[in-house]
């Protein structure tokens, strides 16, 4: 399994050398938070991927348990660029239906893992397919208020937001964190998407990071769920080294 965050990487190797023996707790999601200077969202992947390779347990009331020293073999989700994330762009448009500066809220930061107290620009945007015309998803996005320029540039966008915040910016975007989970379209939601409230949805929320790990952008996206396939390939990882001795 690729291992992209330095938390996971470190946790490994305390796992492996013993730090954490067998049966032992991991310090729970605050202390990994303090320890490694970590959002909540960066420390829940890491423990994500702990799972997902079989070093870990979550249980209830107990926490994070180790439970192995050698990783499960393992699938590995791949992507060819950050680019495949973003087919469906070339026959829509851009709608800004709102915009303003936020003060990031503890809820946000619970949600989102925004930097609690820093001000950053909150731009509510529809995207609609062309042809045929159809409303595809509804997104809050999120920049820096000294990044909040690249409203100006939504309306003809022909790229990925990324890709114009680059170009503002100057900065390369390195990494992307993307949490996918369904949901239920809300009545606010409903009335952009053109579905009736309570319908099935997809939420998929999207950190876009730059060197040094820096926070350059979030995305909080709700698609419709009958104009969005999300499809991956896997491939099988046999290093001798994900086999139990």
């Amino acid at each position: 399994m690729k291992v992209k965050e330095p938390i996971t990487s470190c946790l490994i190797d305390q796992i492996r050398t013993k730090h954490y023996p067998l049966g032992s707790v991991l310090p729970t999601e605050h202390e990994l938070q303090q320890k490694f200077n970590a959002s909540r969202y960066a420390v829940r992947e890491s423990l994500r991927e702990l799972v997902a390779m079989g070093l870990i347990a979550r249980k209830p009331k107990t926490g994070s348990v180790v439970v192995s020293v050698h990783e499960e073999r393992s699938f590995v989700q791949s992507h060819g660029s950050i680019n495949d994330l973003f087919t469906y762009i070339k026959n829509s448009k851009l709608i800004v239906l709102e915009s303003k500066e936020v003060r990031i809220s503890e809820k946000q930061f619970n949600d989102l893992a925004l930097p609690v107290g820093a001000t950053w620009k909150k731009i509510k945007v529809l995207r609609q397919k062309i042809k045929p015309a159809m409303p595809l998803v509804a997104s809050e996005i999120y920049v820096p208020v000294v990044y909040s320029r690249v409203e100006t540039y939504l309306a003809s966008l022909k790229v990925p937001i990324y890709a114009l915040l680059e170009k503002i910016t100057g900065f390369k975007i390195t990494k992307v964190d993307q949490l996918i989970s369904g949901c239920l379209i809300s009545k606010e939601q409903s009335k952009h998407l053109g579905v009736k409230p309570g319908s099935a949805g997809l939420n998929i929320i999207r950190h876009y990071y730059g060197s040094q790990n820096k926070l350059l952008l979030v995305t909080n996206s709700i698609y419709r769920a009958d104009q969005y396939t999300y499809q991956v390939s896997l491939d099988y990882d046999q290093s001798p080294s994900l086999y139990r001795s």
